[in-house]
């Protein structure tokens, strides 16, 4: 065979594989934690390679087998909470696994149907955390998509119906007012494979868009860090930094004092031990966060090399853990951080004993 022949074969192989990945309908199914976001994936099939998906970190997104719904092929992937912060760091691995996610997709040739956001219908909002994931959900997928958006209320046996129809109505006055102006709906999902066909086929039918998100990565080829959820992210682990500092900051005043005046009950190398325990616990904690965030600096579109697939499940992809990458400078950090600590208490002492 001449070598442009195998060219015209391996064009054709291309275009054939290309045609296929494009015939699966893929959408993305968002909520916060114990939302029912992956009950409601469960309706439809189980996860993808069982065994791999339970090895893999809570953080990656789960891929779930494809199902055919009117002729094709369906297949739901479900993203862990975006705004969880337990263990540290996690916010900052989910988006970057969501964001190997949504570049591999793209690079296949496929386009997000659409995304689901489950929302537990007894959740009514009162305080931060309910209205502040949705601001994140909204960021990711953009205005622009809000219709290729169905909010799935979740949970409608716990709670009475009458009550339950109520609290449904006030999702569209005011969780969901934006997205709800944005073109996306609100739609009862019972748990039930009806509703949750419903929901997907409305999907079905709607012309895929780029996620905002995928738009900032592939067009702008931004770092994960600028971009608006990256900045979210990004500001909400400057704050744990930030906190952690503070106590940093008062567990060294607080051995300062107990030179100066040791407390009755506890003998002086007793305190100052306690106290450095706390503040190598906090330090190896400010590490973990920095890393994190220097994980979103560093992840760029362009950049990513994802490993080899063994199937079209994303659950078969690799993870971040495994992706080959610049190990984590964490010893280094972690010098540069003491020396700095070091610096600062010393600085203390000596001013004390100034003053003295």
């Amino acid at each position: 065979m001449s070598s442009h022949d195998a060219f015209i074969d391996a064009k054709l192989m291309f275009r054939q594989d290309t045609n296929t990945v494009d015939d699966e309908i893929v959408i993305a199914v968002f909520g916060r934690s114990m939302s029912g976001a992956a009950e409601f994936c469960e309706v439809f099939s189980k996860q993808s390679n069982d065994g791999e998906c339970d090895s893999l970190p809570e953080f990656v997104p789960r891929s779930y087998e494809p199902f055919l719904m009117d002729g094709r092929s369906v297949r739901l992937v479900c993203v862990p909470d975006l705004d969880n912060i337990r263990p540290l760091g996690n916010n900052a691995r989910v988006l970057i696994e969501l964001a190997s996610f949504l570049v591999s997709e793209r690079r296949a040739g496929r386009r997000l149907a659409g995304a689901i956001y489950t929302h537990p219908i007894s959740e009514r909002g009162i305080g931060a955390s309910t209205p502040r994931h949705i601001s994140m959900f909204r960021t990711v997928c953009g205005s622009d998509t809000s219709e290729n958006v169905v909010v799935a209320t979740t949970q409608w046996d716990c709670i009475e119906i009458n009550k339950g129809a109520h609290f449904h109505e006030q999702c569209h006055q005011y969780l969901f007012k934006m997205l709800v102006e944005e073109g996306a709906v609100i739609l009862k999902h019972n748990d039930g494979l009806d509703s949750a066909q419903s929901i997907v086929r409305r999907l079905m039918n709607i012309q895929p868009k780029m996620l905002h998100l995928q738009a900032e990565l592939m067009e702008h080829d931004k770092c994960l860090a600028d971009t608006d959820i990256g900045r979210i992210v990004s500001e909400a682990i400057q704050e744990q930094v930030d906190n952690r500092r503070r106590r940093i900051k008062e567990s060294q005043e607080e051995m300062c004092d107990v030179e100066q005046d040791p407390g009755p009950s506890k003998s002086v190398e007793e305190e100052i031990a306690s106290s450095r325990r706390r503040i190598s616990k906090l330090e190896d904690e400010i590490v973990q966060l920095e890393e994190a965030i220097q994980g979103l600096v560093e992840f760029r579109a362009s950049d990513y090399k994802p490993m080899p697939r063994k199937s079209a499940t994303f659950s078969s992809t690799v993870s971040i853990l495994d992706t080959p990458s610049t190990p984590p400078q964490k010893s280094h950090l972690r010098i540069i951080f003491r020396f700095r600590l070091l610096m600062d208490f010393f600085r203390r002492i000596s001013h004390t004993s100034l003053i003295e």
